[in-house]
């Protein structure tokens, strides 16, 4: 299914694909305040979540965390969660790796939707997204997002606070693939990274 130029309308806000390769989709998500998305599981992808605005509570099966701005985290393919905005309306980044948007399963909504499949076209709004390109610079609410490529042997233009996303290319060790396409760090677990592993080849990237 091609996103391009349409925004997903949701019960609880809406959504729509800001940057897209064939490794990794990055979507900005706007949940209004006390709404929540279903508690649901993609069991083919992994999702990187990193929070722009608002305060969200992010659930799994069991355990339940805060989360605000420039908060991230990451979850394995296949774990149920559900995120709540409960300060203020939130906005967020959702990594998806690979992009599938119809690999979904809901488990329980608030809004009838259990086992229903993701949204289909009459929840589609046309309109002209101008997706974020390499190289550019984008101001989401108030966080902004850096785009580039880089081979990493000079990270200077990541801030402390900054977090960094690979869209292409792999940090390895031996051939042992560490970091992949959809991977998040704060500057100083990359740092790390590179002073024990390697970088194969330039990585496209967006820094948040």
């Amino acid at each position: 299914m091609n996103f391009e130029n349409i925004i997903v309308s949701k019960k609880w806000g809406q959504e729509y694909c800001i940057y897209e390769n064939k490794d990794v989709s990055i979507w900005h998500l706007y949940i209004n305040e006390n709404q929540s998305t279903s508690l649901h599981s993609h069991p083919k992808k992994k999702t990187g979540l990193i929070v722009l605005a608002g305060g969200a509570i992010l659930s799994f099966l069991k355990d339940t965390y805060k989360l605000y701005p420039l908060d991230k985290t990451i979850l394995r393919a296949g774990v149920f969660h559900k995120t709540t905005a409960k300060v203020g309306d939130v906005e967020l980044l959702e990594i998806e790796t690979p992009p599938d948007k119809l690999d979904l399963v809901r488990l329980e909504d608030c809004y009838g939707r259990e086992g229903t499949p993701y949204e289909g076209p009459e929840n589609y709004i046309s309109t002209k997204i101008d997706r974020l390109s390499l190289g550019e610079t984008r101001f989401l609410g108030k966080c902004k997002l850096e785009s580039g490529i880089s081979n990493l042997k000079d990270i200077s233009f990541i801030q402390e606070n900054e977090i960094f996303i690979i869209l292409k290319g792999q940090i390895h060790r031996r051939g042992i693939v560490v970091a992949a396409p959809g991977d998040i760090f704060y500057k100083d677990t990359l740092e790390l990274m590179l002073s024990k592993f390697s970088v194969d080849g330039p990585i496209e990237y967006i820094v948040v």
